[in-house]
């Protein structure tokens, strides 16, 4: 059996839908609807299911009324004082994502009737740019280095700065103004667990950039002649699977797959929260809320991926990245954002694997699928109501439904309004997996936005660590996880 460190957090829980035509969900939602993150939405009319490009020419359409009879603006900025405004633009993609919003942002500066202009600074990662923002704002750091006037970043980052420095934009004035915010239908086109992720008591902190959600990747060929022609529900299912598969591995001819076969064990925060929520459990969604792992349920969970580890149904392979064991037939199973389908692709042509494969929710005792959602959204530092409302005309602009589906095509995240399916049909053909995930959007959790989480995150993950070690006992949870909300609350008391 590998013994290597299992995986651990790449560090951007978003970074990655799903075919399971027998799977309860389908009978709970979705029955009259081909796709519904929202019952109140209207979606945009049907445009080219071809990749989306930037289209310049929509920006010399008037600025869409926040409701039915437009009322007169309350930003105490007129338009034409806009022309030759430059807003500084940091955000963390890479990659083919990040020469997409580089297009957005080119298109944008060559079209916008305002004459504003903004700059890209790329981070590289969402861990990086908080990193760099946090530097700024250290007081021992010289005063000349200037925050950003518009970032992308995670609902807890957006908390925990607004929590400790106050520097973010109240959206509600903008996304509500009468010249310039947006009407109840585009407002509606979101979801509103989405939404909600960046709304932080009565201030939207920020506008929905990027989702994804942690799910299960499962190898439905080989369940199939393993003898499963349905996917999990229960953990009970998902532990029949993945021994079944461990010990065909065992048992077949090459000896070199022995000790493989069920799940990689991956310890990333959303992957743990994801199981704790499979048996009941829960984390808190708001400061006042202190963090308690220690409960009945999270023992549950972490017992049950003991014993799973136990008997070879989970293992933890030397590679920190699990596609080439899927592809395989070393894993039935890997866990891993949305994003990962793109790679994942790749390497089945690359191994030349005929199985067919789809993509999960959590199972969970209740039979009610488990799907955790996070990404990065959009949000105005504080500075001048001209820099303001500048930043806010070019996040209107980003969340266009086509420009938002570019960003899909090159990362195949989630869609972030409803209207965007509208512009995807071709990439739904070419990732048949990832067309079926919006049936389980109106059953999705928020990923924790607490503004402590990224203290939290780690000490989390080190134990979900813990449970996967050689010596380590079941008897050992119940004082592993007391350890773990003593150690949280050590933390966050010295680093407050």
């Amino acid at each position: 059996m590998h013994t290597a460190k299992p995986k651990k957090s790449h560090g951007c829980p978003w970074h990655t839908l799903f075919i399971v035509n027998s799977f309860l969900i389908g009978s709970l939602i979705l029955s009259a609807c081909q796709f519904s993150f929202n019952q109140n939405a209207t979606p945009s009319p049907t445009a080219s299911q071809t990749k989306s490009t930037p289209r310049p020419a929509a920006l010399n359409s008037p600025p869409p009324a926040a409701s039915p009879s437009p009322q007169p603006s309350l930003v105490p900025v007129a338009a034409d004082s806009l022309k030759g405004v430059q807003v500084v633009f940091w955000h963390p993609w890479t990659g083919e994502i990040g020469k997409q919003v580089a297009a957005l942002v080119d298109a944008f500066n060559q079209s916008n009737l305002w004459g504003i202009k903004v700059n890209i600074v790329e981070q590289g990662s969402v861990g990086s740019l908080a990193d760099a923002l946090e530097s700024r704002l250290d007081p021992s750091v010289s005063s000349s280095s200037k925050l950003p006037d518009l970032v992308v970043a995670l609902s807890d980052e957006l908390a925990a700065w607004q929590t400790s420095k106050q520097i973010l934009v109240n959206l509600n004035g903008y996304t509500h103004d009468g010249q310039w915010g947006l009407s109840d239908a585009d407002l509606a086109d979101f979801p509103s667990v989405y939404l909600n992720q960046d709304r932080f008591s009565d201030q939207q902190l920020g506008i929905p950039a990027e989702r994804s959600a942690q799910v299960l990747f499962y190898n439905q060929t080989w369940a199939q002649s393993l003898g499963f022609n349905n996917p999990p529900v229960t953990p009970d299912d998902f532990k029949a699977q993945a021994c079944a598969a461990a010990q065909a591995n065992m048992k077949d001819v090459p000896w070199q797959n022995n000790g493989t076969g069920g799940w990689v064990v991956d310890t990333s925060a959303l992957t743990l929260i994801s199981w704790l929520q499979t048996f009941g459990g829960s984390v808190p969604q708001v400061d006042n809320q202190p963090y308690q792992f220690n409960t009945s349920q999270s023992v549950d969970s972490f017992t049950y991926l003991r014993q799973l580890f136990d008997k070879g149904s989970a293992w933890a392979g030397k590679e920190t990245l699990p596609y080439d064991y899927f592809s395989s037939r070393q894993a039935l199973f890997f866990s891993g954002p949305l994003q990962d389908i793109l790679p994942l692709t790749i390497a089945l042509k690359q191994q030349k694997s005929a199985d067919q494969w789809s993509i999960l929710p959590y199972p969970s005792v209740t039979r009610k699928p488990v799907l955790v959602v996070s990404g990065p959204s959009y949000a105005i530092i504080k500075s001048s109501p001209r820099q303001q409302l500048a930043a806010w005309l070019f996040i209107r602009w980003m969340i266009q439904p086509d420009h938002l589906a570019s960003l899909v095509q090159a990362s195949a995240s989630l869609p972030v309004r409803v209207s965007e399916m509208n512009q995807l049909g071709a990439f739904k053909q070419q990732y048949p997996p990832w067309s079926q995930v919006q049936q389980w959007i109106p059953l999705a959790q928020p990923a924790p936005r607490l503004s402590t989480w990224r203290q939290a995150r780690p000490i989390l993950e080190d134990a979900g660590y813990q449970i996967f070690t050689a010596n380590f006992t079941i008897a050992q949870i119940p004082l592993t996880l007391q350890q773990l909300d003593q150690t949280i609350q050590e933390v966050l008391q010295k680093n407050p």
